[in-house]
């Protein structure tokens, strides 16, 4: 009986949620040099079953296009207490619902530019 062949990989990242993708998307466009990646995740990303935020001191990055509001500013309110306070270099940024996410990275932006960066994209779904 013949053996399996054995495929390496650079990184191996699990999960394909936001921060699956966004570390698979920031390899693809960083220096680092690797010729092999895979993406695992138990299930298919195409349902709306969350929202993501974050703090960034990035104004233009990949996500832009998928940003739904963003704040350069918090407010701690309470019945004793009132305070707004600008928070740059900082914004607090609100991506879109996650079936559009999803959508827009696995279909699109991701894969071109994963591939483009790569010899070989799996994406393994169980």
């Amino acid at each position: 009986m013949s053996q399996p062949k054995q495929i390496k990989y650079d990184y191996i990242i699990a999960g394909m949620g936001a921060s699956g993708l966004s570390l698979a998307m920031r390899l693809a466009k960083s220096a680092v040099e690797f010729s092999r990646i895979l993406i695992i995740d138990k299930a298919q990303k195409n349902k709306n079953d969350r929202t993501w935020c974050f703090w960034t001191k990035e104004t233009n990055d990949w996500y832009a296009p998928l940003i739904k509001n963003s704040w350069q500013n918090i407010s701690f309110n309470s019945t004793t207490y009132h305070n707004k306070f600008n928070i740059a270099p900082y914004t607090y940024v609100l991506i879109i619902i996650a079936c559009h996410f999803y959508k827009k990275i696995l279909v699109s932006n991701l894969l071109q530019t994963i591939s483009s960066a790569l010899q070989h994209l799996i994406i393994g779904l169980n």
